[in-house]
């Protein structure tokens, strides 16, 4: 007997093909029903948006501006130099920590001493897509690592 797509199937086969589809969509109804009845987001829910280019752009160049101004007002001797969409950090002992743009991706990446980081707007807030921490924590903790002292930077 010969089957696959190509080939006619049973009558039947489809019926049940139709019926056990209907079923799973309706237990993702009764699933995202429950949900929502715990205050519990579902998988559609949390799935982020996506944006235009521009918009990236214009969410991301005022988040560099916003690190600028923190590494400035921060009582720590660093370095701030922008090319671009890339934000450069150097210390003392000469390390540094790069701030870019990845445009394609709508990701800010960072790369530290202690690796490479991406960040992406979770709401409105740039989180590590690895471990969910907020994009101002993690670069006064790398800062804080490469100064070898506190480094506290502020979103605002």
């Amino acid at each position: 007997m010969y089957s696959g797509p190509a080939w006619p199937q049973p009558a039947n086969t489809l019926k049940r093909a139709i019926e056990a589809t209907i079923a799973l969509v309706r237990i993702g109804a009764v699933i995202g029903g429950i949900a929502a009845w715990c205050g519990m987001q579902t998988m559609t829910q949390t799935l982020e948006f996506s944006m235009t280019e521009s918009e990236f752009l214009a969410l991301a160049e005022a988040v560099l501006a916003r690190v600028e101004a923190a590494v400035e007002d921060c009582d720590v001797d660093i370095d701030c130099e922008r090319t671009g969409n890339v934000l450069t950090l150097e210390f003392d002992d000469g390390s540094k920590i790069i701030v870019n743009l990845q445009t394609p991706m709508s990701e800010i990446w960072v790369a530290a001493r202690s690796g490479g980081f991406h960040f992406r707007l979770k709401g409105n807030e740039w989180r590590d897509t690895r471990d969910d921490s907020e994009l101002f924590e993690a670069l006064s903790r790398f800062a804080s690592q490469q100064a070898g002292e506190t480094v506290t930077l502020q979103a605002d």
